[in-house]
């Protein structure tokens, strides 16, 4: 008996195949190899992505190439920096926009406070 519901392998297939029009367009072997590596990246997640019930299969694609491009970047920044424990979004977050993010919450604090007295 056959199966109604494809895998979300197949599923990253079809779409490769879908988008194998851009692919020939691309100049090089070594750019098209990447735009391979884009989904080759991606079926690392697939187990993950078929939790994601989407009606649209390009979406879990297309967040399992960013996850899989944050970690990768993650573990550079990781190893790049001298503190060794900040990494990604820590790193941002915590050295460049703190000043902003502590005055965004004062004053959203004060609005409620207004608002609620």
């Amino acid at each position: 008996m056959g199966r109604s519901i494809l895998s979300f392998r197949q599923l990253i297939e079809i779409e490769k195949l879908v988008w194998s029009e851009f692919k020939k367009e691309l100049k090089t072997k070594d750019v098209k190899k990447t735009f391979d590596s884009l989904f080759d990246n991606t079926k690392l997640y697939t187990s993950h992505q078929s939790f994601a019930s989407r009606f649209i299969p390009i979406e879990p694609i297309i967040v399992g190439m960013i996850f899989h491009h944050y970690k990768t970047f993650a573990s550079i920044t990781k190893s790049n920096t001298n503190e060794g424990a900040v990494i990604g979004t820590e790193i941002v977050t915590s050295e460049i926009y703190e000043p902003y993010n502590k005055e965004l919450v004062d004053k959203t604090c004060d609005k409620w406070r207004a608002s609620s007295g």
